[in-house]
C-alpha cells in the first residue's frame, strides 16, 4: 500500500489534445460530469479512511476501481476517469498500471499541471529515471508550460548537475530561447541562486533581445537578493516590461527592499491599470501589497528621524562582524534595546560568536546565526539562559533592510544568543522580535550569504557599551544576573547549552 506524500507532488500538467473529438450532447455531458463527481467523492473518502487507518481497504479500493474502469469504458475519450483510476492504483501500490492510466488521461489535456507532476512523482523513489522520462514527455507535449522544465531541472540539479550543464549548452546552440531553457535557469536558481544568475547571464548573452530571457534574469537577481542590480537591469534593458504583472510586482518588491517606498507604492498603483484575468495571481499579489505597504511610510519617516538624531549625538556604538574575512559594520541601539544590546555585546566579548555559523538563510528574507558551536541545525539552544523580550517596550524599533534582531525561539519563545539580519523590510515581525541595530556597511555581504558561512569575530569598533549587568532567566525557571551566572561553575562557559 502506498499513500502519496504531498512533498512528492513535484507540481505541474499535461498536453495538447490529440485530435478533435465528437462533442457529446448536453445531457450526456451532465451524466458524465455527475458520475465522475460521485466516483471522485468515493476516492476522496477512501483516501481519508486510508490515512486514518494507516492502510488501504483493498476490497473497497478494488470495487471502486472496477466502477471507474466501467465508467472509462463508456466515456473512453474522457480524462478525469483515467486520472481517478491512476490515483486508486497508486494507493494499491500498482505503480506501472497507475503510470499507464495517468499517461492516457494527462496527455489528452494541456493544462493539468498538478496531475502531471503527480504522475512524475509516483516514480520519485523507486525509479528516478522514469520520473525524468515522464517530465521530458510532458515538456514535449506542452512546450509552452514552464512548470515542467522547472520540475525536471530542479530534480536534475539536485541529482546530476553535470547533465543540467550539458542540456543547457544544447539550448544555447538553438536559434532562439525556449521555455525549457528559461525553465532550466529558473529551476537551478531556486536551488542555487548564484548559479542561476550565472546561467541566466549566459542565456542573456546568447539571446540579448529575448524578453523572456530578460524577465528570467531579473527573477534570478531578485531571488539572490541582488535588489539594486535587478532594478538597474530592468530599468536599462526592459523598461517596456515594467507593466508586465509579474515583473511589475517584482520590480516594486526590489524598490521596497532598497527603502524606495514611495516609488514602490507608485508602481503598484500604476499596475492597477492591468486587469488581465490570466494574471489574476499577480494582481492579487499587487493588491495585497497595496493594502500593506502604505503603513511603512510613516514608520520609515519616524525611523529616519531617530537615526539622524542618534548619528548627531553619537550615542550608538558600532561593532564589526567579520564573516569569512568580510567585514560588516553594525550600529547598535543602546537606548532602544538596552538589555538586548548588553546581552549581544557581552556574548561577543566572551567570544561566544567566534566560529559560529549562519545556520538558517532565506535569500531575500534574512540570514540567521548565533547557535552554540557544538550544536547542529535545527537547534533551539542559546547561551544557557534567556532574556526579556524588548520588542513590545516603548521605543521598540521596526524591521527594515539590514535590521538585526533576536528571534524568539523554542516552545517558550525565549531569546538568548540567536540573531538574524534582514535582507528586506519585514514589518510582520514588528512587535514580535526585538530589533537592536542595523547594518551600516556590508549589507551586500549579508545578502550574499547562502548558509554555512562562519563568523570570525565581533568586535566593538566605535562608541562605548558599558559592561552593564542584566537579568537572565535560567532553564529551571530561576532568575539571576549575567555576571552572577558567568561567575558560577555552570556558567563559566557562555556556550553551555
Amino acid at each position: 500500500m502506498r499513500v502519496p506524500h504531498p512533498m512528492n507532488r513535484l507540481v505541474l500538467t499535461a498536453l495538447f489534445c490529440l485530435g478533435l473529438l465528437a462533442l457529446p450532447s448536453p445531457a450526456a455531458q451532465d451524466e458524465e460530469q455527475s458520475e465522475i463527481e460521485r466516483l471522485n467523492a468515493r476516492r476522496h473518502a477512501l483516501a481519508q479512511d486510508t490515512a486514518r487507518a494507516g492502510q488501504v481497504d483493498v476490497e473497497a479500493a478494488e470495487a471502486l476501481l472496477a466502477d471507474v474502469d466501467e465508467y472509462n469504458s463508456r466515456f473512453e475519450n474522457g480524462v478525469e476517469g483515467f486520472i481517478v483510476a491512476a490515483k486508486i492504483l497508486v494507493m494499491l501500490d500498482r505503480i506501472d498500471q497507475a503510470d499507464a492510466q495517468y499517461r492516457v488521461g494527462i496527455l489528452r489535456e494541456p493544462f493539468r499541471i498538478f496531475e502531471g507532476m503527480e504522475w512524475a512523482s509516483i516514480h520519485h523513489e523507486s525509479n528516478p529515471a522514469r520520473t525524468m522520462s515522464v517530465l521530458r514527455e510532458l515538456m514535449a507535449a506542452a512546450p509552452d508550460k514552464r512548470a515542467y522544465p522547472l520540475g525536471l531541472y530542479g530534480y536534475l540539479e539536485a541529482t546530476n548537475p553535470e547533465q543540467v550543464d550539458r542540456e543547457f549548452d544544447q539550448y544555447l546552440a538553438l536559434d532562439e530561447a525556449t521555455v525549457a531553457a528559461t525553465g532550466l535557469v529558473g529551476a537551478v536558481g531556486h536551488t542555487n541562486p548564484d548559479r542561476g544568475i550565472e546561467l541566466g547571464r549566459r542565456l542573456l548573452d546568447t539571446f540579448p533581445e529575448s524578453d523572456d530571457v530578460k524577465m528570467e534574469y531579473m527573477r534570478r537577481l531578485r531571488q539572490a537578493a541582488r535588489f539594486k542590480d535587478a532594478i538597474d537591469f530592468i530599468e536599462e534593458h526592459g523598461q517596456h516590461l515594467l507593466m508586465d504583472p509579474g515583473i511589475g510586482v517584482m520590480y516594486s518588491d526590489c524598490l521596497y527592499a532598497e527603502h524606495r517606498f514611495d516609488a514602490s507604492i507608485r508602481h503598484l498603483i500604476e499596475l492597477q491599470a492591468n486587469d488581465d484575468q490570466e494574471a489574476n495571481s499577480n494582481n492579487l499579489d499587487r493588491d495585497m501589497r497595496l493594502d500593506l505597504r502604505p503603513a511603512i511610510l510613516k514608520s520609515w519617516k519616524k525611523e529616519q528621524a531617530i537615526r539622524s538624531s542618534e548619528v548627531a549625538s553619537g550615542t550608538n556604538p558600532r561593532v564589526t562582524m567579520t564573516i569569512d574575512g568580510r567585514p560588516v559594520i553594525i550600529e547598535l541601539y543602546r537606548d532602544s534595546a538596552p538589555v538586548t544590546v548588553a546581552n549581544f555585546t557581552a556574548l561577543a566579548r566572551d567570544g561566544f560568536y567566534e566560529d559560529t555559523w549562519f545556520h538558517n538563510v532565506a535569500p531575500g528574507f534574512m540570514a540567521q546565526g548565533g547557535i552554540p558551536t557544538d550544536q547542529a541545525y535545527p537547534s533551539y539552544h542559546g547561551p544557557g539562559y534567556s532574556i526579556v523580550n524588548e520588542a513590545t517596550e516603548p521605543g521598540a524599533r521596526d524591521h527594515f533592510s539590514g535590521s538585526i534582531a533576536m528571534p524568539r525561539i523554542s516552545a517558550d519563545k525565549s531569546i538568548g544568543s540567536q540573531f538574524y539580519i534582514t535582507h528586506a523590510p519585514t514589518m510582520h515581525l514588528n512587535g514580535l522580535n526585538p530589533v537592536f541595530g542595523h547594518v551600516v556597511e556590508g549589507l551586500d555581504v549579508i545578502r550574499s550569504l547562502r548558509g554555512g558561512e562562519r563568523i570570525d569575530s565581533i568586535e566593538l569598533t566605535s562608541g562605548d557599551v558599558p559592561e552593564a549587568d542584566f537579568d537572565i532567566l535560567l532553564p529551571d525557571g530561576s532568575g539571576t544576573t549575567y555576571r552572577a551566572w558567568t561567575s558560577t561553575s555552570s556558567g563559566t562557559s557562555p556556550s553551555a547549552p
